[in-house]
């Protein structure tokens, strides 16, 4: 009987706890100022890409794969309920470093968390000269042309992740060419997986000849190609085709030859009715020269003879379509 009685105390109190320990209270409220997902929306068809947020050190880590070829993401943010950011949501480069993001929760309260992005590049890049003589032929190009192929791993065909600069061995001094230009490509190697070809690099007509190291920079890698690239001039020439319509001691213009560039005229020397005239050169470019008709050339249209002197370079011979009438 005695333990009967100490067993019903017993489970008594035990319930009396229970009940005192299930007591209910009311939780905090969220805060109103949280990024609640960060969706990157540019990513191909099929896939999809989100940022990991992190409420407690406040920063947002996206991982790019190199597959997808971004060299920018253009993000959706989702806020908490009734907030707004401070900033405008634009696209950024998968290089961009340091940019935060603002939460204005409704009651004014503030969140700033930083973007993180981790680029998840390829373990190497390995490239080299496509041109079919070479190593035994070494790779040269000239101004206003473009830079000979080159072809390796880059596991993409988006040519404006690629970055491509020469620099000159003899002066230091750096181009860097322009692979946003329409006409760059990155184009699958036939029978070679994850191999691709660039090319169509434009070389700008100012810069310096003699050899040149080739870098690359792409997805966090940089590459010095092997050899070097030489670049030469070619004898210039000037682009007399269009006719001319002007008066006596007027200025005409021209343009270089296309893929070829101006160097140090010296004189254009027009020979009209047996006579040779001096068309003073007065100014001229890599692109182009502004010459001036003598005040004396006959005037009337015809066709004439025109000898062009470079200083170190062979003469042109020319002939010219020109309409001239008097001052």
């Amino acid at each position: 009987m005695n333990r009967l009685i100490k067993y019903c105390c017993l489970l008594l109190a035990t319930l009396s706890a229970f009940t005192a320990c299930t007591k209910t209270e009311d939780l905090p409220d969220l805060p109103q100022d949280r990024i609640l997902e960060y969706h990157v929306s540019n990513v191909p068809a099929g896939e999809s890409l989100y940022g990991a947020v992190d409420q407690t050190t406040k920063t947002i880590t996206v991982y790019v794969p190199f597959y997808y070829g971004l060299e920018l993401i253009d993000p959706e943010i989702k806020l908490s309920s009734g907030a707004r950011l401070s900033e405008e949501i634009a696209p950024i480069t998968i290089d961009t470093q340091n940019q935060t993001y603002t939460v204005i929760a409704a009651n004014g309260t503030r969140n700033t968390y930083t973007l993180k992005i981790v680029q998840q590049n390829t373990p190497q890049l390995v490239l080299t000269w496509a041109n079919s003589g070479y190593p035994t032929t070494k790779p040269i190009a000239y101004p206003v042309r473009i830079l000979p192929n080159i072809r390796g791993n880059f596991y993409s065909n988006n040519p404006a992740l690629v970055k491509v600069s020469l620099q000159s061995r003899n002066t230091k001094k750096e181009v860097v060419l322009n692979s946003m230009n329409t006409s760059v490509r990155l184009t699958p190697v036939s029978g070679q997986i994850n191999n691709y070809q660039l090319s169509n690099l434009p070389i700008p007509a100012s810069i310096d000849t003699g050899r040149h190291d080739v870098k690359i920079n792409y997805l966090g890698h940089d590459v010095t190609l092997a050899d070097p690239i030489n670049i030469q001039y070619q004898a210039p020439q000037i682009n007399y085709n269009p006719s001319q319509i002007v008066k006596q001691g007027a200025e005409i213009s021209y343009d270089a030859y296309p893929q070829l560039v101006i160097l140090n005229p010296t004189s254009v020397k027009v020979t009209a009715n047996g006579q040779v005239y001096d068309f003073k050169i007065v100014k001229h470019s890599f692109e182009a020269i502004t010459l001036q008709v003598p005040d004396n050339f006959p005037t009337g249209q015809g066709y004439y003879t025109a000898i062009t002197t470079f200083q170190g370079w062979p003469s042109r011979t020319n002939t010219l379509n020109l309409s001239i009438s008097p001052k």
